[in-house]
């Protein structure tokens, strides 16, 4: 098949699925862009030497422990993935090696549940990046014999069920829409159905609880949410608040006192109201009140206390809530910009929790929070020396949109680069699902940054930043607001800010789609655009119900079968607005044999159309045909190496050079 292929053969493209036409396409693709790379070959490996000098060598997390057995996580000088330590007393030993499980290089771990006699460990694995998991049972007292494997086909969630005889876990079907809860009998290898959503707009997921013999089955679509309890012992499932259309809610059950509750965050409008009641929905207090931009995301009940953790005013958010004494205002800890915090299933002292801290400058960290005072302590653990980044800046700045909106941007800058107009700008957005992008440690961005690039995260609405209303404003038939905004954005930071001609856009998925309808709106703001995994041929993909996510989506971009949906979705998708080969900036495709997210062929129909008009110069598709699925490697090392090659072509497209300093202009 041709490079430069015909509107017919990019229907080929679509139909061959992952067929042998296709693969070979994919790799004269890869080879157009391996010789293209040579150009940014140097910077790439520059850019990689001081990414790999930034992470610590070995890390170990803090320790969980599950009936007298202390278990941690631990990388060790140099390793990709880490081993699972079990110890006792003085003594420890490996039980899991993620490493020794596969012979493709690549392993993501899904979920991992120590029983509650922590006899067994169940954990599930995927080797191709397909996000179809292994489920897979070890013995914990004999650690050498090879564990059981309970199901070929798991998803996310698990929880430990019959004391330690039997294990919950969440199934998906061929379309990827988790919708059936199992329970596997580990002694035997049964498996028994609890429960199964007929709705195709729902998809399911399975969680422990604050009540330990209770877990909780969530049935969830774009706009609405069901919550059930699973009695642990019986297997039995009861309703809680039912099936509203429209309106989202979220339960933890819990004892106080010998007392069984129900804590819960429900919609109302647009905010969000947390309160308690008893099992019978009578509300015996409020527990926070809603707020424009007050998002509760999840409720963990834990030493008499309600930890509520989510965003308000755009910062992550932890809202403590002691549930004995009702005069206590709420404990509040946020987390500023460019940094994230979570709660982490780690052990802390009798009052406190472990918190997980996620930022831009540093690696992954933990620390305990007193519950009663909010202060936060070092947990124990073993995280590596952190890289001084003292010569960095982290700021956050507000801009208008089009129509008087402030769209907040957070920027990473190196102290010495300055804001006036001359440095180069690596522009990050997504902006879709009502989801954030939380930060996270990336060391060949900071290698970029530290080059004198500016990198910006647009908080663009349609994502999740400033509560429910944010996101409505940003989908549907409001959808172009979201492109509106991150253009926006650039040239709001054009102005003055940074160098208008020295901006490339990034953005995943969701994101990707992002970057494919400002390439369509206004290709002549960016030097060069970044799209990962790509979600942009809507209107192809939702017309096909057995594509993966499908349904759930329609509620997100529209329904191409109704002729309004379709009007609106036809004004921005990327694959049916493709700017003339004049207009086209630098474009840099990334993609995945094995995406069930973003099938292979989106891409590869867009890049197929880009090219096919004139512009195969201007652009360049790269597809791991190997393991890897939607989101970069996740090996350590391996992360670093594809996220360095990737920036290495946006600081090309910057016209930095191997020394990572700008390159003299002609």
């Amino acid at each position: 098949m041709s490079t430069t292929p015909t509107e017919h053969d990019l229907d080929r493209l679509r139909d061959l699925s992952r067929g042998p036409e296709l693969q070979q396409w994919l790799a004269a693709e890869n080879s157009r862009y391996e010789q293209a790379r040579t150009a940014w070959a140097p910077i790439h490996e520059r850019l990689h030497e001081q990414a790999r000098a930034l992470l610590p060598a070995s890390v170990s997390t803090p320790v969980w422990t599950v009936a007298g057995r202390r278990f941690r996580w631990h990388w060790s000088d140099g390793a990709d993935y880490p081993v699972l330590l079990m110890g006792r007393g003085d003594g420890e030993r490996v039980v899991l090696d993620l490493a020794a499980l596969t012979d493709t290089g690549f392993i993501r771990c899904g979920d991992v549940a120590v029983s509650p006699d922590a006899t067994r460990l169940a954990f599930t694995v995927d080797t191709l990046g397909a996000e179809a998991y292994e489920l897979r049972v070890l013995d914990l007292d004999d650690v050498d014999a090879p564990p059981v494997t309970l199901a070929d086909r798991a998803y996310y969630g698990m929880v430990w069920a019959s004391g330690s005889r039997r294990l919950l876990s969440v199934k998906h079907d061929a379309a990827d829409r988790p919708f059936q809860v199992w329970a596997y009998d580990v002694a035997d290898q049964s498996a028994t159905l609890i429960l199964e959503e007929q709705d195709e707009r729902f998809h399911v997921g399975l969680r422990g609880s604050g009540a330990a013999s209770i877990a909780v089955i969530r049935a969830a679509s774009r706009l609405t949410a069901e919550e059930r309890l699973v009695d642990l012992g019986s297997l039995e499932v009861s309703p809680t608040r039912g099936r509203e259309d429209g309106v989202d809610y979220t339960i933890e059950p819990l004892e106080l006192d010998g007392v069984p509750l129900l804590a819960h965050s429900r919609e109302v409008g647009d905010e969000y109201v947390v309160a308690l009641e008893d099992r019978e929905g009578t509300v015996v207090r409020r527990l926070l009140d809603p707020a424009p931009t007050r998002r509760p995301r999840s409720l963990v009940a834990m030493d008499g206390h309600l930890v509520v953790h989510g965003r308000e005013g755009g910062a992550p958010t932890i809202w403590v809530i002691d549930l004995r004494d009702s005069t206590l205002e709420p404990v509040v800890v946020q987390a500023g910009p460019g940094t994230s915090i979570s709660l982490a299933p780690y052990d802390a002292p009798s009052g406190s929790a472990c918190v997980e801290l996620d930022c831009w400058t540093a690696p992954t960290g933990w620390q305990n929070l007193d519950l009663a005072t909010g202060a936060l302590t070092p947990a124990p653990s073993a995280a590596g020396d952190a890289p001084d980044t003292s010569d960095l800046l982290v700021e956050e700045r507000h801009v208008p949109a089009r129509d008087g909106q402030a769209i907040a941007v957070t920027i990473l800058r190196s102290r010495t680069t300055p804001l006036d107009g001359t440095a180069p700008c690596l522009l990050y957005g997504y902006g879709a699902w009502e989801t954030v992008i939380e930060p996270e440690f990336e060391a060949s961005r900071l290698a970029l940054v530290r080059a004198g690039v500016v990198y910006a995260h647009a908080h663009i609405r349609g994502g999740g930043e400033q509560g429910r209303d944010w996101w409505r404003q940003g989908r549907m038939s409001s959808k172009v607001t979201t492109f509106h905004d991150f253009i926006d954005v650039a040239d709001a930071l054009a102005n003055g800010v940074v160098d208008p001609n020295r901006i490339v856009a990034q953005g995943l998925s969701a994101g990707g789609l992002l970057m494919g309808a400002v390439n369509a709106l206004a290709p002549s703001r960016f030097t060069g655009i970044l799209a990962e995994a790509p979600f942009v041929d809507p209107i192809t993909t939702m017309s096909d119900p057995t594509q993966p996510l499908v349904v759930v989506e329609r509620d997100e971009w529209g329904d191409p079968r109704r002729e309004r949906d379709l009007g609106w979705m036809r004004s921005w998708a990327p694959l049916d607005n493709v700017p003339s080969p004049q207009e086209q900036p630098r474009l840099l495709v990334t993609s995945a044999l094995h995406d069930p997210r973003v099938s292979v062929w989106e891409p590869a129909r867009w890049v197929a159309r880009i090219t096919g008009q004139g512009a195969a110069d201007r652009v360049l598709l790269r597809v791991d045909l190997g393991a890897r699925g939607h989101w970069p490697p996740p090996g350590r090392w391996q992360r670093i190496a594809f996220t360095s090659e990737i920036l290495a072509w946006a600081a090309d497209t910057m016209g930095l050079d191997d020394t990572l300093a700008p390159a003299p202009r002609l």
